[in-house]
């Protein structure tokens, strides 16, 4: 979760690249590790990352499962008429309740990733946490109106 959130970190602050210099459609692994690598990230710390992210993927995912269901349950309790306010209220309590465990879920693999990157690692990230993204060019002034004659 922590490296797929500084991954898109990466991308959004890395450069465009020319069309004709990219690499043949990268998996989110590969872009993930060069960006890392990139901004100086050494190979231990980006196998680490990306190993503890493999380790919680089942889970982060069956939560996230439960909370989609539960939104689903939502919407079809919200649809029925009369509305089912005792399936609503579960199924909005089950929401939550899969909201708070994908924090909590995420929030631990964070802490066991950053526990196991050097010193020297956590700058890198630190760094990237820490940073702006680029900026993206503003869009240009609408035309102004022509005026009307009266």
């Amino acid at each position: 979760m922590f490296a797929l959130i500084v991954a898109t970190a990466l991308q959004a602050a890395a450069p465009a690249a020319p069309a004709a210099t990219a690499a043949p459609q990268q998996s989110a692994e590969q872009r993930t590790r060069a960006a890392l690598a990139s901004r100086g990230m050494s190979q231990a710390g980006i196998d680490m990352m990306i190993d503890t992210e493999k380790k919680h993927g089942p889970a982060l995912r069956e939560i996230a499962e439960r909370g989609q269901a539960a939104q689903s349950n939502i919407q079809a309790a919200l649809t029925k008429r009369p509305i089912d306010a005792e399936g609503f209220v579960a199924a909005n309590t089950a929401r939550g309740e899969a909201v708070a465990a994908l924090q909590r879920e995420a929030i631990a693999v964070a802490n066991e990733q950053m526990r196991g990157l050097s010193p020297a690692d956590r700058v890198v990230l630190t760094q990237l946490a820490t940073s702006t993204p680029a900026k993206q060019a503003a869009p240009a002034a609408p035309a102004a109106k022509p005026k009307t004659k009266r």
